[in-house]
């Protein structure tokens, strides 16, 4: 298999504060230094062409959308509040200060049309409430009711991702802490709120660490 040669630009500081994000399709990258001393803009690539799109250094960096058109990404602004942001590749982005539950969620995910977010919200093993779903527009400022996940009121949500319109992928794990970590995947119609369980795997605690894909 060929590779494909990114610009020396993208690692000019190293790589020690290096973030990247590869989107769905695997035809861009999304690259930011995660250091506040002369902090540098994130980066688009485009790895056909090698062509970059810079964005705001500000920004802290969250993700591709769907279908890697645009970045997700949060500005914290002067008088305490943070700024939700969708950068298109042309240029334009949408932005919007969210409700603070948008911006406490667990984390969050861009649609491929650029401006639904999904916000997932962790649990409560308290008071047994489980993670939930919500939808926020950053063009209208709408916040969707919530949807209740299969999942376990400790569950932690740490991953969710869109596989097409209306569809989106959720991760969960509970475990950990010397205990084994199980991993349970979920599938979302956003439209009709259907939750599948899609897969549900267990990581030994012999693990040091582990990934999925998709992260």
């Amino acid at each position: 298999m060929a590779g494909t040669v990114l610009p020396a630009s993208l690692t000019r500081k190293g790589t020690d504060s290096l973030r990247a994000w590869l989107s769905h399709a695997g035809d861009r990258v999304l690259v930011e230094h995660n250091d506040e001393a002369a902090r540098e803009p994130g980066k688009i690539v485009t790895v056909a062409t090698g062509k970059i799109v810079k964005l705001p250094a500000a920004d802290d960096l969250e993700g591709f959308s769907g279908d890697g058109d645009e970045a997700l990404a949060t500005r914290h602004n002067n008088d305490n509040t943070t700024t939700l942001v969708a950068h298109g590749l042309d240029g334009h982005s949408v932005a919007k200060v969210p409700p603070q539950v948008v911006m406490n969620a667990s984390t969050r995910a861009l649609s491929a049309d650029g401006h639904t977010v999904a916000v997932l919200i962790g649990g409560n093993a308290d008071t047994r409430v489980p993670p939930k779903l919500r939808l926020y527009d950053l063009t209208t400022d709408r916040l969707s009711a919530a949807v209740t996940l299969p999942l376990r009121p400790d569950a932690t949500v740490y991953l969710a991702h869109w596989t097409g319109e209306g569809s989106l992928t959720v991760k969960a794990h509970t475990g950990g802490d010397e205990k084994p970590t199980v991993v349970r995947v979920l599938t979302v119609d956003t439209t009709t709120g259907a939750v599948k369980p899609a897969d549900t795997f267990t990581v030994t605690a012999r693990n040091y660490t582990w990934l999925t894909a998709g992260e």
